[in-house]
């Protein structure tokens, strides 16, 4: 009895006041709609953030040669060329360095690339097939370059 009294009461109230009730209810719903719409970028937001730290890698490496120097003058760091394939291929053998999983040399430098009338200051990164696997990378368009290419000198 005291329930059937109690919503009697609720619904006379809820009557009474209309206008007060409505927009009651406006608040609410507008709360609601922004709580799962924040939450909703909110998660997107981190998936993206996560997507890119995964693409960096977790267990990654890097060795760069050290810096060039002449009379007291010393270049950036990255600047001496002391590292070659060789050595990438030597991290590669298992029975030298068990504990690598892959290696993917690089070399960069700055050209200029000219398609028709245009022409523009670029840099170049040349890499091997391994590049792609260790740096979770995928190819929107085409393929990536493989072993084939790289040992016939194609590029």
């Amino acid at each position: 009895m005291r329930l059937a009294r109690t919503l009697r009461t609720a619904l006379t109230a809820l009557t009474s006041n209309k206008m007060r009730s409505g927009l009651t209810v406006l608040g609410i719903i507008i709360g609601v709609a922004a709580v799962i719409a924040l939450m909703s970028i909110g998660q997107g937001s981190q998936a993206a953030i996560t997507s890119n730290i995964e693409s960096l890698g977790t267990n990654l490496l890097f060795v760069s040669p050290g810096a060039s120097s002449t009379g007291l003058v010393r270049g950036a760091q990255g600047s001496a060329n002391t590292l070659t394939l060789a050595d990438a291929n030597a991290l590669a053998d298992p029975t030298l360095a068990p504990s690598v999983a892959a290696v993917a040399p690089e070399v960069d430098a700055f050209a200029q690339a000219v398609a028709g009338s245009e022409n523009a200051l670029t840099r170049v990164i040349g890499v091997t097939p391994d590049y792609q696997s260790v740096r979770n990378w995928q190819v929107a368009e085409g393929e990536f370059i493989t072993d084939a290419q790289v040992q016939a000198g194609q590029w």
